[in-house]
């Protein structure tokens, strides 16, 4: 979970980008003009800005270098309609950490989102792993391995799964979950605790071992009191 500011003037965009790293875990902040952006970066102190080039009639790109200077830790990803090649490379030489141009597919932000986050230092020791049997998963480095085969998760997916690693064969009810990997009691997306443990279980399953494919921990349903994580009996 990061804190994001998302600088965009187009409100059903900013909306929508607000709503759906919401619901990946994320704290969303918005700013849509220039001034906003500059005071929010001192207030809330995010860990990535997402940023639109064309704000009304500034252009972000000529205040980039002035918030890397005065933040020098915080990462940031130009999202904006100015896509050519020229414009990516201008973007990455003003001080972008990376560069996606609209119209964009959202499981590509969350990807380059993840990537760019996983950059940060961590004040954990980079060898901390937690392991549940043909699981291993690395919280410094936001890492899972199904045995050999490193899952390809988002950030969300990664904390759902920790929460699980971290207590395993034990009975979790929608409503801890929530609390702990969303940090709420309420279903932002009415079944949003549903859609995650099924794309989960759809990842476990697509990265079996060939060999022993029915040895993968599985994240099983107890009607009526939650989910919890077990390794099938042999």
């Amino acid at each position: 979970m990061a804190t994001l500011l998302i600088l965009e003037d187009e409100p059903q965009l900013a909306s929508f980008l607000t709503r759906g790293l919401n619901a990946e875990g994320h704290q969303c902040h918005h700013a849509a003009t220039l001034t906003e952006m500059a005071d929010k970066l001192k207030s809330v102190s995010p860990d990535l800005a997402i940023i639109d080039r064309m704000i009304g009639a500034d252009d972000s790109l000529y205040s980039l270098p002035t918030w890397r200077k005065r933040h020098p830790d915080l990462l940031f990803l130009m999202l904006t309609a100015l896509g050519d090649t020229e414009e990516r490379i201008e973007g990455l030489r003003h001080g972008a950490d990376d560069y996606l141009a609209k119209p964009f597919d959202f499981d590509e932000l969350l990807a380059r989102i993840d990537a760019l986050l996983r950059r940060r230092p961590s004040s954990q020791s980079q060898t901390d792993k937690v392991q549940y049997h043909q699981l291993t998963l690395e919280p410094a480095k936001q890492r899972v391995w199904l045995q050999a085969q490193e899952l390809q998760l988002t950030t969300l997916e990664f904390l759902l799964l920790k929460f699980f690693i971290e207590r395993p064969e034990t009975v979790l009810s929608r409503e801890r979950i929530l609390s702990q990997v969303w940090s709420t009691q309420n279903d932002p997306l009415t079944n949003v605790v549903d859609v995650y443990i099924n794309r989960l279980r759809k990842k476990l399953a697509e990265n079996a071992s060939p060999s022993s494919p029915a040895k993968t921990p599985v994240i099983e349903t107890i009607r009526g009191r939650g989910y919890r994580l077990i390794q099938p009996a042999e």
